[in-house]
Protein backbone atom coordinates (compact mmCIF):
# COMPACT_ATOMS: atom_id res chain seq x y z
CA UNK A 1 0.00 0.00 0.00
CA UNK A 2 1.50 3.34 -1.01
CA UNK A 3 1.63 6.25 1.50
CA UNK A 4 -1.12 8.23 -0.25
CA UNK A 5 -3.58 5.31 -0.10
CA UNK A 6 -2.73 4.65 3.55
CA UNK A 7 -3.34 8.32 4.41
CA UNK A 8 -6.73 8.32 2.67
CA UNK A 9 -7.83 5.25 4.58
CA UNK A 10 -6.88 6.85 7.87
CA UNK A 11 -8.89 10.03 7.26
CA UNK A 12 -12.29 8.65 8.45
CA UNK A 13 -10.64 7.39 11.65
CA UNK A 14 -8.44 10.36 12.54
CA UNK A 15 -10.81 13.23 11.81
CA UNK A 16 -14.05 12.45 13.75
CA UNK A 17 -12.69 13.74 17.06
CA UNK A 18 -11.44 16.91 15.36
CA UNK A 19 -14.84 17.39 13.72
CA UNK A 20 -16.66 17.05 17.02
CA UNK A 21 -14.48 19.74 18.56
CA UNK A 22 -15.06 22.15 15.68
CA UNK A 23 -18.37 23.59 16.78
CA UNK A 24 -20.11 25.31 13.89
CA UNK A 25 -17.40 24.17 11.50
CA UNK A 26 -19.42 25.34 8.50
CA UNK A 27 -20.72 28.55 10.09
CA UNK A 28 -21.89 31.17 7.59
CA UNK A 29 -22.02 28.89 4.53
CA UNK A 30 -24.79 26.91 2.85
CA UNK A 31 -24.19 23.60 4.63
CA UNK A 32 -22.88 22.06 7.82
CA UNK A 33 -20.30 19.34 7.38
CA UNK A 34 -18.46 17.09 9.83
CA UNK A 35 -16.15 14.12 9.32
CA UNK A 36 -17.60 10.99 10.89
CA UNK A 37 -16.43 7.48 11.68
CA UNK A 38 -18.15 4.62 9.89
CA UNK A 39 -20.90 2.93 11.96
CA UNK A 40 -20.41 5.35 14.87
CA UNK A 41 -23.42 7.14 16.31
CA UNK A 42 -23.72 10.89 16.88
CA UNK A 43 -26.25 13.51 17.83
CA UNK A 44 -26.41 16.95 16.24
CA UNK A 45 -26.75 19.89 18.65
CA UNK A 46 -27.35 23.53 17.90
CA UNK A 47 -27.14 26.81 19.75
CA UNK A 48 -28.18 30.40 19.17
CA UNK A 49 -25.74 31.83 21.74
CA UNK A 50 -22.95 29.25 21.95
CA UNK A 51 -23.92 28.40 25.56
CA UNK A 52 -27.28 26.66 25.67
CA UNK A 53 -27.24 23.70 23.29
CA UNK A 54 -30.24 21.61 22.22
CA UNK A 55 -30.54 18.40 20.25
CA UNK A 56 -31.48 18.93 16.60
CA UNK A 57 -31.02 15.36 15.37
CA UNK A 58 -30.69 12.58 17.94
CA UNK A 59 -29.57 9.61 15.85
CA UNK A 60 -26.97 10.24 13.16
CA UNK A 61 -25.08 7.19 11.93
CA UNK A 62 -21.72 7.51 10.26
CA UNK A 63 -22.06 6.04 6.76
CA UNK A 64 -19.40 7.91 4.77
CA UNK A 65 -16.32 10.01 5.42
CA UNK A 66 -18.48 13.15 5.87
CA UNK A 67 -21.87 13.99 7.32
CA UNK A 68 -23.51 16.93 5.53
CA UNK A 69 -26.75 18.83 6.07
CA UNK A 70 -28.01 21.92 4.16
CA UNK A 71 -28.13 24.84 6.56
CA UNK A 72 -31.56 25.87 5.26
CA UNK A 73 -32.96 22.65 6.77
CA UNK A 74 -31.86 23.57 10.31
CA UNK A 75 -34.32 25.30 12.65
CA UNK A 76 -34.45 29.09 12.52
CA UNK A 77 -32.14 30.92 14.90
CA UNK A 78 -29.46 28.23 15.09
CA UNK A 79 -26.10 29.92 14.72
CA UNK A 80 -23.67 27.19 15.77
CA UNK A 81 -23.81 23.43 15.42
CA UNK A 82 -21.73 20.56 16.74
CA UNK A 83 -21.70 16.79 16.34
CA UNK A 84 -21.39 14.84 19.59
CA UNK A 85 -20.47 11.11 19.75
CA UNK A 86 -22.92 8.78 21.49
CA UNK A 87 -21.89 5.74 23.53
CA UNK A 88 -24.07 2.91 22.22
CA UNK A 89 -24.35 -0.61 23.66
CA UNK A 90 -24.23 -3.62 21.31
CA UNK A 91 -27.50 -5.54 20.91
CA UNK A 92 -26.16 -8.11 18.44
CA UNK A 93 -25.71 -11.06 20.85
CA UNK A 94 -29.33 -10.84 21.97
CA UNK A 95 -30.64 -10.28 18.43
CA UNK A 96 -28.73 -13.25 17.02
CA UNK A 97 -30.44 -15.57 19.48
CA UNK A 98 -33.84 -14.24 18.39
CA UNK A 99 -32.94 -14.46 14.71
CA UNK A 100 -31.93 -18.10 15.02
CA UNK A 101 -35.02 -18.95 17.06
CA UNK A 102 -37.42 -17.50 14.48
CA UNK A 103 -35.40 -18.41 11.36
CA UNK A 104 -35.49 -14.94 9.79
CA UNK A 105 -32.78 -13.60 7.44
CA UNK A 106 -32.05 -10.46 9.44
CA UNK A 107 -33.09 -8.60 12.55
CA UNK A 108 -32.34 -5.08 13.77
CA UNK A 109 -33.22 -3.01 16.82
CA UNK A 110 -32.53 0.27 18.57
CA UNK A 111 -33.08 1.12 22.23
CA UNK A 112 -34.06 4.74 22.83
CA UNK A 113 -34.04 6.54 26.17
CA UNK A 114 -34.54 10.24 26.85
CA UNK A 115 -34.07 11.32 23.24
CA UNK A 116 -30.90 9.25 22.87
CA UNK A 117 -30.06 6.01 21.10
CA UNK A 118 -28.41 4.00 23.88
CA UNK A 119 -28.17 0.57 22.23
CA UNK A 120 -28.22 -0.71 18.66
CA UNK A 121 -27.58 -3.81 16.62
CA UNK A 122 -28.30 -5.58 13.34
CA UNK A 123 -27.64 -9.27 12.62
CA UNK A 124 -28.10 -11.59 9.66
CA UNK A 125 -27.95 -11.10 5.91
CA UNK A 126 -29.77 -8.78 3.53
CA UNK A 127 -30.92 -11.66 1.38
CA UNK A 128 -31.34 -15.27 2.45
CA UNK A 129 -28.75 -17.48 0.80
CA UNK A 130 -26.19 -14.71 0.31
CA UNK A 131 -23.26 -13.53 2.40
CA UNK A 132 -24.21 -9.82 2.19
CA UNK A 133 -24.44 -8.78 5.87
CA UNK A 134 -27.24 -6.54 7.07
CA UNK A 135 -25.74 -3.25 8.29
CA UNK A 136 -26.69 -0.62 10.86
CA UNK A 137 -27.27 2.00 8.17
CA UNK A 138 -29.45 -0.17 5.92
CA UNK A 139 -32.87 0.99 4.78
CA UNK A 140 -35.73 -1.16 6.03
CA UNK A 141 -39.26 -1.23 4.67
CA UNK A 142 -41.62 0.00 7.40
CA UNK A 143 -44.99 -0.83 5.85
CA UNK A 144 -48.01 0.39 7.77
CA UNK A 145 -45.95 2.58 10.10
CA UNK A 146 -46.42 4.90 7.11
CA UNK A 147 -50.02 5.47 8.23
CA UNK A 148 -48.91 7.31 11.36
CA UNK A 149 -46.63 9.45 9.17
CA UNK A 150 -49.58 10.35 6.92
CA UNK A 151 -51.58 11.39 9.99
CA UNK A 152 -48.61 13.49 11.14
CA UNK A 153 -48.38 15.10 7.70
CA UNK A 154 -52.10 15.88 7.79
CA UNK A 155 -51.64 17.54 11.18
CA UNK A 156 -49.05 19.96 9.75
CA UNK A 157 -51.63 21.15 7.22
CA UNK A 158 -54.36 21.40 9.86
CA UNK A 159 -52.11 23.59 12.03
CA UNK A 160 -51.55 25.87 9.03
CA UNK A 161 -55.29 26.13 8.39
CA UNK A 162 -55.06 24.47 4.97
CA UNK A 163 -57.82 22.05 6.01
CA UNK A 164 -59.58 20.81 9.16
CA UNK A 165 -60.11 17.44 10.78
CA UNK A 166 -63.79 17.74 9.89
CA UNK A 167 -63.32 18.47 6.18
CA UNK A 168 -65.14 15.75 4.27
CA UNK A 169 -64.43 13.67 1.19
CA UNK A 170 -67.34 15.36 -0.53
CA UNK A 171 -65.92 18.83 0.12
CA UNK A 172 -62.37 18.08 -0.96
CA UNK A 173 -62.64 15.28 -3.53
CA UNK A 174 -66.34 15.15 -4.45
CA UNK A 175 -65.91 17.19 -7.66
CA UNK A 176 -63.43 14.57 -8.93
CA UNK A 177 -65.94 11.73 -8.43
CA UNK A 178 -69.33 12.94 -9.72
CA UNK A 179 -71.03 9.60 -8.96
CA UNK A 180 -69.69 9.29 -5.41
CA UNK A 181 -72.18 7.43 -3.19
CA UNK A 182 -73.93 9.94 -0.87
CA UNK A 183 -72.76 8.11 2.28
CA UNK A 184 -69.14 8.80 1.36
CA UNK A 185 -69.60 12.56 0.99
CA UNK A 186 -69.80 13.19 4.74
CA UNK A 187 -66.81 11.02 5.71
CA UNK A 188 -64.28 13.27 7.45
CA UNK A 189 -60.50 13.38 7.38
CA UNK A 190 -60.47 12.45 11.06
CA UNK A 191 -62.67 9.38 10.47
CA UNK A 192 -60.40 8.15 7.67
CA UNK A 193 -57.29 8.54 9.83
CA UNK A 194 -58.96 6.71 12.73
CA UNK A 195 -60.16 3.83 10.49
CA UNK A 196 -63.77 4.79 11.12
CA UNK A 197 -64.75 6.12 7.70
CA UNK A 198 -66.29 2.88 6.45
CA UNK A 199 -63.51 2.25 3.91
CA UNK A 200 -63.26 -1.43 2.91
CA UNK A 201 -60.55 -3.77 4.14
CA UNK A 202 -58.05 -5.46 1.83
CA UNK A 203 -60.02 -8.68 1.50
CA UNK A 204 -63.02 -6.73 0.23
CA UNK A 205 -60.89 -5.02 -2.44
CA UNK A 206 -59.76 -8.42 -3.67
CA UNK A 207 -63.28 -9.90 -3.67
CA UNK A 208 -64.67 -6.92 -5.60
CA UNK A 209 -61.93 -7.13 -8.24
CA UNK A 210 -60.66 -3.65 -7.37
CA UNK A 211 -57.24 -4.76 -6.13
CA UNK A 212 -56.16 -6.44 -9.42
CA UNK A 213 -57.21 -3.30 -11.30
CA UNK A 214 -55.12 -1.12 -8.98
CA UNK A 215 -52.08 -3.27 -9.82
CA UNK A 216 -52.67 -2.92 -13.57
CA UNK A 217 -52.98 0.87 -13.70
CA UNK A 218 -50.22 2.98 -15.24
CA UNK A 219 -49.66 6.72 -15.52
CA UNK A 220 -49.24 9.59 -13.03
CA UNK A 221 -49.61 8.46 -9.46
CA UNK A 222 -52.39 10.93 -8.61
CA UNK A 223 -54.46 9.59 -11.52
CA UNK A 224 -53.97 6.03 -10.26
CA UNK A 225 -55.17 7.07 -6.80
CA UNK A 226 -58.18 8.76 -8.37
CA UNK A 227 -59.06 5.49 -10.11
CA UNK A 228 -58.86 3.77 -6.68
CA UNK A 229 -61.09 6.40 -5.06
CA UNK A 230 -63.64 6.20 -7.88
CA UNK A 231 -63.79 2.40 -7.87
CA UNK A 232 -64.46 2.31 -4.13
CA UNK A 233 -66.67 5.35 -3.49
CA UNK A 234 -69.19 4.80 -6.27
CA UNK A 235 -70.39 1.95 -4.02
CA UNK A 236 -71.68 2.25 -0.45
CA UNK A 237 -69.11 2.20 2.39
CA UNK A 238 -68.32 -1.17 3.95
CA UNK A 239 -69.67 0.14 7.27
CA UNK A 240 -71.75 3.15 8.20
CA UNK A 241 -69.21 5.99 8.60
CA UNK A 242 -68.33 6.80 12.20
CA UNK A 243 -69.95 3.69 13.67
CA UNK A 244 -67.08 1.20 14.03
CA UNK A 245 -63.37 0.54 13.61
CA UNK A 246 -62.48 -1.08 10.28
CA UNK A 247 -58.79 -1.20 9.40
CA UNK A 248 -58.33 -0.02 5.82
CA UNK A 249 -55.50 0.86 3.47
CA UNK A 250 -58.04 2.56 1.22
CA UNK A 251 -59.04 5.02 3.93
CA UNK A 252 -55.46 6.24 4.23
CA UNK A 253 -55.06 6.48 0.46
CA UNK A 254 -58.14 8.72 0.41
CA UNK A 255 -56.82 10.81 3.31
CA UNK A 256 -53.55 11.25 1.41
CA UNK A 257 -55.52 12.37 -1.63
CA UNK A 258 -57.23 15.05 0.46
CA UNK A 259 -53.78 16.41 1.37
CA UNK A 260 -52.77 16.35 -2.29
CA UNK A 261 -55.94 18.19 -3.31
CA UNK A 262 -55.49 21.13 -0.92
CA UNK A 263 -51.78 21.58 -1.71
CA UNK A 264 -51.45 20.61 -5.37
CA UNK A 265 -48.46 18.40 -4.42
CA UNK A 266 -48.14 14.63 -4.43
CA UNK A 267 -48.25 12.89 -1.08
CA UNK A 268 -44.66 11.77 -1.66
CA UNK A 269 -43.39 15.35 -2.12
CA UNK A 270 -45.35 16.55 0.89
CA UNK A 271 -43.91 13.80 3.09
CA UNK A 272 -40.35 14.63 2.08
CA UNK A 273 -40.81 18.38 2.58
CA UNK A 274 -42.86 18.38 5.79
CA UNK A 275 -41.72 15.31 7.74
CA UNK A 276 -38.55 13.69 6.43
CA UNK A 277 -36.38 16.74 5.71
CA UNK A 278 -37.26 18.67 8.91
CA UNK A 279 -36.38 15.60 10.98
CA UNK A 280 -33.17 14.90 9.04
CA UNK A 281 -34.47 11.56 7.71
CA UNK A 282 -32.09 11.49 4.75
CA UNK A 283 -32.51 7.74 4.09
CA UNK A 284 -36.32 7.87 3.93
CA UNK A 285 -37.99 7.01 0.64
CA UNK A 286 -40.78 4.98 -0.90
CA UNK A 287 -41.17 1.40 -2.07
CA UNK A 288 -38.84 -1.54 -1.65
CA UNK A 289 -35.32 -0.28 -0.87
CA UNK A 290 -32.36 -1.28 -2.99
CA UNK A 291 -31.86 -2.06 -6.67
CA UNK A 292 -32.72 -5.15 -8.65
CA UNK A 293 -29.70 -7.35 -9.19
CA UNK A 294 -27.89 -5.98 -6.13
CA UNK A 295 -27.86 -6.85 -2.46
CA UNK A 296 -27.09 -3.31 -1.32
CA UNK A 297 -30.18 -3.16 0.95
CA UNK A 298 -32.33 -5.73 2.79
CA UNK A 299 -34.88 -7.46 0.55
CA UNK A 300 -38.36 -8.45 1.52
CA UNK A 301 -38.92 -12.19 1.92
CA UNK A 302 -41.80 -14.60 1.65
CA UNK A 303 -42.08 -18.12 3.06
CA UNK A 304 -41.94 -20.79 0.36
CA UNK A 305 -41.66 -24.46 1.30
CA UNK A 306 -40.95 -23.50 4.92
CA UNK A 307 -38.01 -21.25 4.13
CA UNK A 308 -37.62 -17.50 3.49
CA UNK A 309 -37.06 -16.58 -0.15
CA UNK A 310 -35.98 -13.05 -1.08
CA UNK A 311 -38.03 -10.87 -3.43
CA UNK A 312 -35.82 -8.68 -5.67
CA UNK A 313 -36.49 -4.92 -5.45
CA UNK A 314 -38.89 -3.73 -8.11
CA UNK A 315 -42.53 -3.24 -8.88
CA UNK A 316 -43.68 -6.51 -7.30
CA UNK A 317 -41.52 -6.27 -4.19
CA UNK A 318 -44.00 -3.94 -2.47
CA UNK A 319 -47.64 -2.94 -2.64
CA UNK A 320 -48.57 -0.82 -5.69
CA UNK A 321 -47.06 2.65 -5.35
CA UNK A 322 -50.53 4.24 -5.38
CA UNK A 323 -50.94 2.81 -1.87
CA UNK A 324 -48.20 5.18 -0.62
CA UNK A 325 -50.04 6.96 2.24
CA UNK A 326 -50.95 3.58 3.74
CA UNK A 327 -47.65 1.76 3.68
CA UNK A 328 -44.70 2.31 1.31
CA UNK A 329 -42.08 4.19 3.39
CA UNK A 330 -38.59 2.83 3.93
CA UNK A 331 -35.79 4.32 6.04
CA UNK A 332 -32.86 3.33 8.21
CA UNK A 333 -33.57 2.38 11.81
CA UNK A 334 -31.80 5.56 12.92
CA UNK A 335 -34.02 7.77 10.78
CA UNK A 336 -37.11 5.91 11.96
CA UNK A 337 -35.89 6.63 15.50
CA UNK A 338 -35.89 10.38 14.75
CA UNK A 339 -39.53 10.15 13.73
CA UNK A 340 -40.51 8.05 16.76
CA UNK A 341 -38.70 10.38 19.15
CA UNK A 342 -40.54 13.39 17.72
CA UNK A 343 -43.78 11.68 18.78
CA UNK A 344 -42.41 10.57 22.13
CA UNK A 345 -41.50 14.20 22.94
CA UNK A 346 -44.95 15.36 21.78
CA UNK A 347 -43.73 18.74 20.66
CA UNK A 348 -41.79 19.60 23.80
CA UNK A 349 -38.20 19.23 24.91
CA UNK A 350 -35.20 18.78 22.67
CA UNK A 351 -35.30 18.11 18.95
CA UNK A 352 -37.10 19.47 15.91
CA UNK A 353 -40.67 20.45 16.71
CA UNK A 354 -42.99 19.30 13.92
CA UNK A 355 -46.26 20.07 15.71
CA UNK A 356 -47.58 21.70 18.85
CA UNK A 357 -48.03 19.57 22.01
CA UNK A 358 -51.80 19.98 21.64
CA UNK A 359 -51.78 18.57 18.10
CA UNK A 360 -49.58 15.64 19.12
CA UNK A 361 -51.99 14.86 21.95
CA UNK A 362 -54.87 14.80 19.48
CA UNK A 363 -52.98 12.38 17.24
CA UNK A 364 -52.43 10.05 20.21
CA UNK A 365 -55.94 10.19 21.67
CA UNK A 366 -57.86 6.90 21.50
CA UNK A 367 -61.40 6.94 20.15
CA UNK A 368 -63.78 7.40 23.10
CA UNK A 369 -65.40 4.16 24.21
CA UNK A 370 -63.71 1.87 21.70
CA UNK A 371 -60.46 -0.09 21.63
CA UNK A 372 -59.09 -1.28 18.26
CA UNK A 373 -58.86 -5.11 18.03
CA UNK A 374 -55.05 -5.15 18.02
CA UNK A 375 -55.03 -3.39 21.41
CA UNK A 376 -57.61 -5.60 23.04
CA UNK A 377 -56.54 -7.77 26.01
Amino acid sequence: MNPRTRFRRLLPVVFPLIGCLLQGSARGVDEVRFPVKFNSVYRLEGSSDGKAWRVLEPAILGRASDWVRPRRELPEGIGEVRLVPESVADLRPMLEKLREKHHVPALGALLIRSNRVVAAGVVGVRVEGTDAPAMLGDRWHHGSLTKSMTATLAATLVEEGRLTWTNSLGEILGPKVPHMHPAWREVTLSQLLRHRGGAPDQESLVQQGIWPEIWKRRGPIRERRLHWLTAVTTNAPAASPGTRYLYSNSGYVFAGMMLEAVTGETWENLMQARVFRPLGMSTAGFGAPGERGWTNQPWGHQWISDRPVGTPPGRFADNPSALGPAGTVHASLFDLAKYLMSHARQGSGEGVRLLSPETFRRLHEPEPGETPPFLSP
